[in-house]
């Protein structure tokens, strides 16, 4: 049983007494400093008051985390650390920069990265990635742990906002506690990369609840380390970072590096779905972000006072003290599509011109194929688990399983059939949003309007009206590509006296409507797929 504990306990502790930020005048400032740290690059850029880029002011940097068959997905702290500070040395380079007052420096960083420290505070371990499955071997170990502590997973899902699964720290810290001694003690600390990047530019690995609740050990209920998670772990809150509350200041050497952000407050960290929620507008219960790049997620921004009770597959994560983060997520996106185009004969444009050219063509070629393709046309019902399971289940274990298969089955078949399954999915997601804030009694069907982004579903139209077929809504495509960036910008203009990011608009490219007919008909493929997925949890 875990022990009683006051909540002040586990509260983070503070660096300073947080200090109000003085309004700012039009005429005294022209961007903000908005940083991307993503899982295969970093993207720095000043942004105006809308969160857009200036003219020149944006530069990006890909990168290549280090993939092993064992399932580790990791890279060296130190490593991405220099990538980022890479990155703003050439924004300071640009003729932009140099023009460019800056009031603020915002960051988004990806949920779930984790890095073990040393009583020095170096690294440990690399940077682990929310996509290791190593770490799937500890949740054997990690449920005897909730048996002995009188916890269900449901319960620590409920406390957390986070389900249980590789992803989380969690089972990262069961795991590496188990192939490491070493992580064992009481001296380690267990921070993620963007609390990194703050003790090694300002002096002090701070977090902030957005980043914290990526974690699976933060209680967005209550503002603090969960207790009886930390308890489960046998963690002190001393080996957690403490809580980024007010604008920081660079530390001597970077100040030298970067004058132009000595005396510049730097706002902290936010997660990155978070970001990209805020980037496309997506801030209400009114709105849906659906994200599909390498995976895909779907997510509402809703006021932190609203208690819900969970479904297996939602999490829920922090925006900031006022606005907390409802949604589900899919390992599978435009890797499924990728792989697709990889590993299957699918056809290809008619020979003209370059090899080169033929490869540019054979996106919108297999896109308008699939365009002219009816819904479930291809007669196959696919659970597209190809990379593990996280909503709605959560079970990293499960894989693909495709029911249908016959000697008349073609590639495009397989691909056609693959998108609708994670467009099934999705719906699935959208459905539980829609449920479970219907306990709120603040949605009502259809109501809410979908704000689209992410290369894969931008450069997909066929891919979009399956969208919206299967919500039966409205499908707005953003604008703005970098929806992340984005957010950080108008999150981190919030807090320098700008506009609230509800009040800033964000364009959109284009709208993809539902057809009548073919809404009928993802219904009927939605009831197959769920079938077909109660039957192999059997």
């Amino acid at each position: 049983m875990a022990r009683a504990v006051s909540k002040s306990e586990y509260r983070m502790p503070s660096r300073s007494k947080p200090r109000s930020s003085r309004p700012l005048r039009s005429s005294e400032v022209q961007s903000v400093l908005a940083i991307d740290i993503g899982s295969s690059s970093v993207r720095a850029a000043l942004c105006g008051r809308d969160g857009s880029p200036l003219p020149g002011g944006a530069v990006s940097m890909a990168y290549q985390p280090e993939v092993h068959a064992d399932g580790g997905v990791w890279i060296a702290a130190d490593k991405l650390l220099r990538i980022t500070e890479r990155c703003i040395d050439q924004l300071f380079s640009t003729s932009a920069a140099r023009g460019a007052q800056i009031a603020g420096v915002g960051i988004s960083s990806f949920w779930h990265s984790l890095i073990a420290l040393d009583v020095a505070a170096k690294p440990i371990t690399p940077c682990l990635l929310w996509a290791d499955t190593r770490s799937e071997a500890a949740l054997p170990e990690l449920l005897r742990m909730l048996r002995e502590h009188r916890l269900s997973p449901g319960q620590l899902h409920q406390r957390t906002g986070a389900p249980l699964y590789s992803s989380f720290f969690p089972a990262k810290i069961t795991w590496l506690r188990s192939v490491e001694p070493r992580l064992r003690g009481h001296q380690v600390r267990w921070i993620a990369f963007s609390d990194f990047l703050m003790l090694r530019w300002c002096g002090e690995a701070t977090t902030s609840a957005s980043v914290a609740s990526g974690s699976g050990l933060w209680n967005p209920r209550l503002g603090v380390w969960d207790p009886a998670a930390l308890d489960l772990l046998h963690l002190r809150p001393t080996q957690l970072p403490g809580l980024w509350n007010s604008p920081a200041a660079l530390r001597a050497p970077l100040a030298r590096r970067w004058p132009r952000l000595a005396k510049t407050p730097w706002y902290g960290s936010w997660g990155d779905g978070a970001c990209a929620n805020v980037g496309s507008g997506a801030v209400g219960t009114h709105r849906t972000a659906l994200t599909i790049g390498t995976s895909s997620a779907m997510r509402r921004i809703i006021p932190a006072a609203y208690q819900v009770r969970l479904p297996r597959s939602l999490f829920r994560y922090v925006v900031d003290n006022e606005r907390h983060v409802l949604g589900g997520a899919l390992s599978e996106g435009g890797n499924l599509y990728r792989w697709a185009r990889e590993t299957l004969a699918l056809p290809r444009p008619p020979r003209s011109g370059s090899s080169g050219e033929l490869e540019s063509q054979e996106g919108p070629w297999l896109d308008r194929l699939l365009s002219r393709r009816t819904p479930g046309q291809h007669g196959l019902t696919l659970l597209p688990f190809f990379a593990g399971e996280r909503s709605p289940g959560w079970r990293p274990q499960r894989r693909a399983l495709i029911s249908g298969l016959t000697l008349a089955t073609t590639s495009i078949d397989l691909l056609h059939a693959s998108l609708e399954a994670v467009t099934l999915q999705l719906a699935w997601l959208h459905d539980d949003l829609d449920q479970c804030l219907r306990q709120k009694s603040v949605v009502a069907t259809g109501a809410s309007e979908i704000r689209a982004g992410g290369a894969a579903i931008a450069h997909s139209a066929a891919w979009r009206q399956m969208l919206a077929d299967a919500l039966n809504s409205p499908i707005h495509l953003m604008r703005v590509a970098e929806t992340s960036l984005r957010g950080a910008a108008l999150l981190a203009w919030e807090k320098a006296g700008g506009a609230a990011i509800s009040d800033v608009p964000a364009a959109t490219r284009s709208i993809t409507r539902p057809r009548s007919s073919a809404v009928v008909r993802f219904q009927e493929l939605a009831r197959q797929q769920r079938a077909l997925y109660e039957k192999a949890a059997d």
